[in-house]
């Protein structure tokens, strides 16, 4: 994410704000206005963050960690009011990020989030480390692009994500 922020940075006129617990790289300001909050100790909660972020009018937000429908719900509002939201997620592989993001969901509220995602999600990147055989690690990520069929499956409701287009 932090290598994504310092892309825009270096090439894009964007105002950005970041929320993260705790702040892990320190952005400069270049060719954007970033500025960079922790939470406990400039905001209370993500969603706290949140919620004063997008009072300054921000291009992109960065979220450290999506933990609460709270925040999931003002993250996808953020977006679709055409703002670039980045944050993690804990999901073991990126065929199950939707069923993560509904098991955050109030009963009765399933509907709307499958319907903001279908609307909004750009894409996903999942990364794991592994171990390697010379006894270091490396890195295997999977990347999902939105198609249209992507956004036809989250706003379905059905649970075969295994659909999704990935590249390895």
């Amino acid at each position: 994410m932090a290598s994504i922020v310092d892309r825009i940075n270096r090439t894009e006129r964007r105002h950005i704000i970041t929320i993260e617990d705790p702040v892990e790289y320190v952005h400069e300001n270049l060719r954007s206005l970033v500025r960079q909050r922790e939470v406990g100790r400039d905001v209370l909660t993500f969603a706290d963050g949140l919620r004063s972020a997008l009072r300054q009018d921000p291009d992109v937000i960065l979220i450290g960690e999506m933990r609460d429908f709270e925040t999931i719900e003002i993250a996808l509002r953020a977006a679709e009011s055409g703002v670039l939201v980045i944050s993690t997620l804990h999901i073991m592989t990126v065929e199950r990020l939707v069923d993560r993001l509904m098991s955050f969901c109030p009963p009765g509220r399933e509907t709307l989030v499958r319907t903001m995602l279908g609307e909004t999600l750009l894409g996903v990147i999942h990364q794991e480390l592994l171990p390697s055989l010379d006894g270091g690690k490396r890195v295997a990520c999977e990347i999902l692009h939105r198609r249209s069929s992507l956004s036809q499956l989250q706003q379905s409701g059905r649970g075969d994500t295994d659909q999704l287009v990935i590249q390895e």
